[in-house]
C-alpha cells in the first residue's frame, strides 16, 4: 500500500485540523517535498501540531519520516508513469529534480564538516559499492589542498579499520540507507576509540542518527523501471560542493 493510498484510508479518521492538512498535501504535493514542518504550517496556515498528528494518524513517528515516504511513492508514481519517455529523458528528469533539492541543504553544516577536515590530522571516508566513489572523490580533491583524506571500501580491509584508529580522529560516513543493522558494530567500535563521526545519507530516519557527532541528509534519487539511477550519484556531486565550500571559505 502507497502513502498516497494511507491518505485516502484514513480520510474517515480525520479530525477537521487533520482533514486541512490533508486537503493541503493532496491539492499541493510538491509542498511536503519542498517545506520543512514549519515552513509548511506557515505556507498553508495550519498549526504544526495538526500536521503532527496527521502524520502519527498515519502510522509514522513525525513529518521527517512521513515526508521521506511520501516523497518517495510521490516520484515512483509521477516518473514511472511516463512510460512513453527514453531512458535520458528519465534519468534527467530525475536527477535534475534532485539535485534542485540541493539547495535546501542547510549551510552551516556543510561549514561545520569543512571545519572539522581541517582540524583533523587524521580522516578516514568510508562507503560500500557505488558509495565508495564518493570517498575516492574526497581523496582526490583534497589532496590537492595538502590534506589526506584516507578512504575504505566496507568490504576490503574494513575490519581492520578499528586497530589503527585514534581519539579525535574523523569518520566520515557515506551511506544512502544510514542501515543500523549494516553499519552499528563498525559504529560502536568508532566510538570506543572516540572518534568524530559524520553520516552523509539520504534517510532522515536513519535508525543511527543518535548514534554519530553529525548528520547531513541528501536528497532521495528514486529507481525506475528504465533508467538504472540512484542516490549514490548525489554523494559524488556533494564532495564537490564539500571541496568548493573548504576552498573558498579559507579554511
Amino acid at each position: 500500500m502507497t502513502i498516497i493510498e494511507k491518505m485516502e484510508l484514513s480520510v474517515p479518521n480525520l479530525t477537521k485540523s487533520e482533514h486541512q492538512v490533508y486537503e493541503c498535501i493532496t491539492k499541493n504535493p510538491e509542498s511536503v517535498e519542498k517545506y520543512t514542518i514549519l515552513q509548511l504550517a506557515r505556507h498553508f496556515n495550519i498549526s504544526k501540531s495538526s500536521i503532527m498528528r496527521f502524520c502519527q494518524k498515519l502510522g509514522y513517528s513525525g513529518y521527517s519520516e512521513f515526508r521521506f515516504d511520501y516523497i518517495r511513492d510521490l516520484h515512483s508514481s509521477v516518473f514511472n508513469d511516463k512510460s512513453n519517455q527514453t531512458i535520458l529523458g528519465q534519468a534527467t528528469d530525475i536527477y535534475s529534480h534532485a539535485v534542485n533539492e540541493l539547495n535546501a541543504l542547510d549551510e552551516d553544516a556543510i561549514l561545520s564538516l569543512c571545519s572539522e577536515i581541517k582540524k583533523r590530522d587524521y580522516i578516514y571516508c568510508i562507503g560500500s559499492g557505488k558509495s565508495y566513489l564518493p570517498c575516492l572523490l574526497m581523496n582526490y580533491n583534497f589532496i590537492r589542498l595538502g590534506k589526506k583524506i584516507i578512504t575504505f571500501d566496507t568490504g576490503i580491509l574494513y575490519n581492520d579499520l578499528s586497530k589503527i584508529l585514534e581519539k579525535d580522529d574523523l569518520i566520515i560516513l557515506f551511506s544512502v540507507s544510514g542501515s543500523r543493522k549494516v553499519l552499528q558494530k563498525e559504529i560502536l567500535e568508532f566510538k570506543e576509540k572516540k572518534c568524530h563521526i559524520v553520516l552523509i545519507t539520504c534517510n532522515p530516519n536513519s535508525k543511527i542518527i543518535h548514534d554519530v557527532d553529525q548528520i547531513i541528509v541528501l536528497p532521495t534519487v528514486l529507481k525506475n523501471e528504465k533508467a538504472l539511477i540512484g542516490s549514490s550519484a548525489l554523494f559524488i556531486i556533494f564532495a564537490d560542493i564539500i571541496t568548493s565550500y573548504y576552498i573558498n571559505h579559507n579554511f
